[in-house]
């Protein structure tokens, strides 16, 4: 049981899991094959470890070892086995077609839900080839006996590449020839990997042929699976921008984003490479208004297990139709009404009618619980319950069954910001942007604003592993520091906190952007008008570069005390100086006399995306004027370098602002 917390935004570059049908289906190839086949990147969950098990009963020889199954191809097949496939119906189905054909004895049982899930779409046609099998009643327990199995051709009534797979399984284990003709095309992880161990497969439009071939075992690099990075799309769509990495994006695979996609989705494809199976990308999800959609019957193979997402996130658009999607009622739970019940929770309006699954958008922003052994169930909880306010979910552990990661890549790299009012604050995408460009992954961003009771309570927890601050609570992260870094403990102020220890970045990045402006401080002087945290992190970086340092405040005693505090900073006494910087959140016309400014004078405001009375005069009379923006940005990279432990460097900081600029500015 976990509590859920509502999320108004979120950034971050994420990884989906290895994907679980081509690595099940990799163990079961490897089993059945000569030599040793080594599986990279798989998935190492419940499902996967099912089979691992089996195929270790069929008598092939498996470890793993980090990241990585290396599978030695049995000599003999085991005999009177019982292979326990928990709650896989793929790896139950699959398995069925495979034994079929080895000439043994065996029994293929599973969980308590497994065992109400048909099976008799698998042992019909495979009886009709001249099996031996015995079902109950179309379910498990299914018994299989040594027989002979003929050539075979095939017409699919379904489209089902479970039932498709078992069938080829049936004919490469048999030693004979099988022909399949699909109505409409289904995933083909199956053809394609054996393929790869040798097999002579010809792929023919919707036909399928399989010539009697023997396998040899080889290496299979696991791409991420489409269906487990969709649920962080989809939180990308909803909450601000996510990253997931190097996803299999198959034609067989991809109908969840290219549903999305027609429906004006903002999800983009990059550093796309081609692999063995099909296009490998990064996929980037941007929060967006989606258009009303509808799902055909034909690309229901594309995205079955996409579907309860898919319907999460037109409730919070404008609405979707999936036609004919009766086959969600035979996965682990009936998701179909299960969906229908999930929304309702949520406030939404859903309804099945003639097995057509029907969305309006609209959702009330209510907290609920919610509990389910269904994993996929569980994941769509979880991102429902984290765009309205919260709940309680349980069988939060059942996510293991297909993603174990999901989770544990949400939490364990969260970094935020906390401030009064972020509702138009840049930090997320620029975070996001620099790690990203720094090559890190599974971190997340969120920005929150707080009143001062909240930030408070806030900075009580220090649940995350970095927190940013801004206006009005650098001071008070410096508070809650555990140590302090030199400059944060002069200035006793922090806009970062990591790990418990105060820095300061404020000053470090206005230097930055002064010198990506081409301004040089060693010899200049300069006033800092504001002594809040920014003010004297600046006015003390400023001197640390060999500026002339000036600082006013409008409660003259703080500048004051600043003086005392740092030695060679001098109170401003009306000095004519060559860059004027505003560090408060205002400007005041009082002490920046405009006749002060001239086409020889530097104007900085830190703050950005505001109309700007100083910027305005300045540019108008020719003097070069600065908001905030430059600074914010460096100061984040400078943040990001300590966190992932990088030395600062302005060549890589300034290409970095450039290309953010092209991406998010153009």
């Amino acid at each position: 049981m976990m509590t859920v917390e509502g999320i108004s935004n979120l950034y971050g570059v994420l990884n989906a899991d290895g994907d679980k049908s081509v690595t099940l289906r990799a163990v079961l190839l490897g089993a059945i094959s000569k030599g040793e086949t080594v599986i990279y990147n798989p998935l190492l969950s419940k499902d996967v470890l099912s089979a691992i098990e089996c195929v270790k009963a069929l008598g092939a020889c498996v470890l793993v070892d980090g990241e990585k199954i290396s599978i030695t191809g049995a000599e003999k097949i085991n005999d009177n086995c019982i292979f326990n496939c928990e709650n896989s119906g793929t790896l139950a189905r699959l398995l069925i077609g495979l034994l079929s054909g080895l000439g043994v004895n065996a029994t293929i049982i599973g969980d308590e839900s497994l065992s109400t899930r048909p099976m008799d779409r698998v042992c019909e046609p495979l009886k009709l080839r001249g099996g031996k099998i015995e079902d109950n009643n179309g379910h498990l327990p299914v018994k299989i006996y040594p027989a002979v199995l003929t050539d075979f051709e095939y017409f699919m009534p379904i489209d089902s590449a479970q039932v498709k797979s078992a069938i080829i399984l049936s004919g490469i284990t048999g030693k004979c020839e099988t022909i399949i003709h699909e109505k409409n095309p289904t995933r083909d992880h199956t053809e394609r990997m054996l393929m790869q161990f040798g097999a002579d497969v010809n792929i023919e439009n919707k036909r399928i042929s399989i010539k009697k071939s023997e396998l040899t075992g080889c290496e299979v690099i696991v791409p991420n699976d489409p269906s487990d990075a969709a649920f962080y799309v989809g939180m990308g769509l909803l909450f601000g921008e996510i990253t997931v990495k190097r996803v299999m994006i198959n034609g067989l695979r991809d109908g969840f984003y290219r549903v999305l996609k027609n429906a004006n989705a903002n999800i983009e494809y990059s550093n796309a490479v081609c692999n063995f199976y099909g296009s490998v990308a990064d996929v980037t999800s941007k929060k967006c208004l989606i258009d009303y959609f509808e799902v055909s019957k034909r690309d229901i193979p594309t995205l079955i297990d996409e579907i309860p997402l898919l319907a999460i996130i037109a409730a919070f658009n404008n609405g979707c139709t999936i036609k004919d999607c009766k086959e969600l009622r035979f996965k682990e739970s009936d998701r179909l009404n299960g969906i229908v019940e999930l929304l309702k929770l949520a406030g939404a309006s859903a309804r099945v009618k003639n097995d057509d699954l029907i969305v309006e958008g609209g959702v009330l922003p209510n907290a609920f619980n919610y509990g389910s052994n269904d994993h996929r169930m569980v994941m769509c909880a979880f991102i429902l319950m984290s765009a309205l306010k919260g709940g309680v979910l349980s069988g939060e552990e059942y996510a293991s069954i297909s993603f174990p990661s999901f989770f544990k890549n949400l939490q364990n790299n969260k970094l935020c910001l906390i401030g009064k009012d972020l509702s138009k604050s840049l930090s997320g995408v620029m975070h996001k942007h620099v790690l990203s460009e720094l090559n890190q992954e599974n971190f997340t961003y969120q920005m929150h604003s707080l009143n001062s009771e909240e930030a408070d309570e806030f900075l009580k927890k220090l649940s995350y592993k970095a927190i940013n601050a801004t206006i009005p609570y650098k001071d008070g992260l410096f508070l809650a520091s555990k140590e302090q870094s030199e400059a944060s403990l002069i200035c006793k102020c922090s806009n970062f906190l990591l790990n418990g220890t105060a820095h300061t970045t404020d000053g470090q990045g206005l230097l930055l952007a002064l010198k990506y402006q081409g301004q040089s401080v060693n010899g200049k002087k300069v006033l800092v008008y504001g002594m809040g945290g920014a003010g004297r992190s600046i006015a003390f970086a400023l001197k640390q570069a060999g500026a002339i340092v000036f600082v006013e405040n409008r409660t003259r005693s703080k500048a004051v005390d600043f003086c005392k505090n740092v030695e060679g900073v001098s109170l401003y006494n009306g000095e004519d100086c060559d860059i004027l910087i505003n560090a408060t959140p205002v400007v005041d016309e009082i002490l920046f006399d405009k006749q002060k400014i001239n086409q020889r004078v530097t104007v900085v405001d830190i703050n950005y995306n505001k109309s700007n009375a100083l910027l305005d005069y300045a540019k108008k009379i020719g003097a070069s004027a600065y908001d905030g923006k430059d600074m914010l940005f460096f100061q984040a990279y400078i943040a990001d370098c300590l966190l992932i432990k990088s030395a600062i460097d302005e060549e890589v900081a300034f290409n970095l602002y450039n290309k953010y600029k092209v991406k998010y500015e153009n």
